[in-house]
Formats: C-alpha cells, structure tokens, sequence
C-alpha cells in the first residue's frame, strides 16, 4: 500500500536525520589528503570508513530507492509535475546517493562551442561523480537534494489531481500495463548497422514469447524524455535497454522507469563501461548477437514460466 504524503514527507525527514548522524561520525576521515595531480581518486574517502559505516551508508541508500519510488510513483498523475521535475527527481536521486558515498554529482546540458561567433563544435550533456566530497560538504549536498524532494512533495499535496487526502485511495496511482507488449530502450542510429542487428534479434526473442517489443524510433532526444517514451515505459509490461554505446538518453529512460519502480532487464555489449547510476544493477555483457539471443532467451523463460515458441 502506498504510503501517505504525510508519513512520506516524515519518512524522509527521518532518513535526513540519520544521515545527519552517518556524516557526523564519519568526519574524520576530513584529514586524509586528496593527492594533487590524481585524475581519479573517487573512493579516497570512501575507502577509510571502517567496514560497518559503509554498510550503514549502503543501508541508507536502499531505503532512499524505496523512498524514490514512493515519490516517483505519487508524481505521475500530478497535474502541477513537469518533465522537468521529473528529470530534477532523477538528478536528486543520484546526487544523494554519491554523497552517501563521499562524492560529489555533477550533471551538464549540452554547450555550443564557439569562438567570436563561429561554432566550433558540441559538447553533448553528461554526468560524472568521480570527485571526492569531505563529509561535511557531502552533507551539504545531501541536506540541499532532501530540501528539494520535501519541496516536490509539497508540489503533490497540492495537486488538483493528487492530494494529501486521496493519494491512497487514487485507482490512477496504480500502473495500467498492456499485456504482451515490450519498449526497448538504446542507442538509436540508422547509419550504425550493428545497432539494427541487436534491436532485431532483441525483437526477434520477445517474438517467440508472444511479446511485441517495439522501440522509439525517432530522432534521438537529449535531456528531456520525450511523451511517447515515457508512456511506452508507464505501459508497456516489460522493459529492456541495451546500454552499448553508453548514450545519455538511454540512462535517462532507465532514470525515469526505476523512479517509477519499473524493472528494466539490462544488457551490453562486451567492453561496455557501466556508469555509477546503474552500476549496482544485474547488467551482463554479451559477445554478439548470437550470444544475446541465448543469454535474452533463457532470462525471458525465468521470467515468464514458459519456453519460447521457437
């Protein structure tokens, strides 16, 4: 049962407090020197908690994926919530996270580069948490994203469509799948034949389970999920992203499914680097399309009890 507004809003006042007393009694690993010249030293902090603090912060942050889900669930029929609080959502979820961590979240929009007038080329937008924060400005971010999810949530206490007093009981909480149905969720261009080939033997699988998976085709989109996506991912019964190519948008739609508590089946190609949002998630590597297609197989037949048609 979904939790009140108001036991949400308490549960995360809750959660902000004891990770008020994790940051207090991890302060003293301040001291340690960050090497200059070090390009990637993450963890530097990270690394000098004992065992037990790092269990204790990995605690927490489970509890805020609960938490995340709660919110992400409660915004989808909110008149007054924007894609763009949305896309806020996602950057706060992970941004809380890499404090919890010792680290810093960092997130840009795509830049023009130009030089008196001339442009020089694009830099395409991105995310990175490889820089170390010290505990206390890691809870200074942390203290900053609480303030904006306790702000979202006042946004959906106010909603016409959504209040404090119906969000329980509201039917349009509740997802509404279509059976049968799969949105596949990666890199998407034409010119790259190797892209067509894994969509295929991805549809080609599904196909043999009586599931129709059909991807976005359209023009690849930058930050903001476009509104036939985000109801192929509210809809669609099952949810797959092939994560080669490493491509921005695709994070974004896996972002926004697991803020709606959607499970997504991931895959790569052998190589694929994972980035830090997605690198605590079951996401193995295959070595072609072949292999995709026997490791995609079997996954489908656990989940849905029954053996493909072919």
């Amino acid at each position: 049962m979904a939790l009140s507004l108001q036991k949400l809003r308490d549960s995360v006042e809750s959660l902000r407090h004891r990770s008020g007393k994790f940051f207090h009694k991890v302060d003293y690993v301040s001291d340690v020197s960050v090497p200059v010249g070090v390009e990637y030293c993450s963890d530097i902090y990270w690394n000098k908690l004992k065992i037990n603090e790092q269990e204790e912060s990995i605690f927490i942050q489970r509890e805020l994926m609960l938490l995340i889900q709660q919110i992400g669930n409660s915004i989808r029929n909110s008149a007054l919530v924007t894609e763009v609080d949305r896309r806020d959502l996602s950057h706060w979820t992970k941004s809380l996270r890499s404090s919890l961590r010792l680290r810093k979240y960092h997130v840009w929009d795509t830049e023009i580069l130009h030089d008196e007038g001339h442009v020089l080329g694009v830099k395409p937008p991105g995310q990175s948490d490889e820089n170390p924060l010290e505990p206390e400005l890691a809870k200074r971010e942390f203290d900053k994203d609480i303030a904006n999810l306790l702000g979202l949530i006042d946004l959906i206490e106010v909603s016409p469509t959504v209040g404090a007093n119906d969000y329980d009981a509201n039917p349009q909480v509740t997802t509404e799948y279509r059976p049968g149905t799969a949105f596949v969720m990666m890199w998407i261009d034409p010119g790259e034949n190797a892209l067509e080939d894994i969509y295929e033997t991805i549809k080609d699988c599904f196909e043999e389970f009586g599931i129709i998976a059909v991807r976005a085709d359209i023009i690849e989109h930058e930050e903001i999920i476009t509104a036939r996506i985000i109801k192929e991912i509210e809809s669609s019964e099952f949810l797959i992203a092939d994560l080669t190519g490493e491509r921005p948008s695709v994070y974004y739609e896996v972002g926004y499914a697991h803020s709606l508590g959607r499970r997504v089946i991931l895959y790569r190609k052998q190589g694929t680097k994972i980035h830090f949002d997605l690198a605590a998630y079951n996401c193995p590597e295959y070595k072609n399309v072949t292999d995709l297609k026997r490791i995609l197989k079997s996954r489908l037949e656990a989940i849905t009890g029954r053996k493909a048609n072919k």
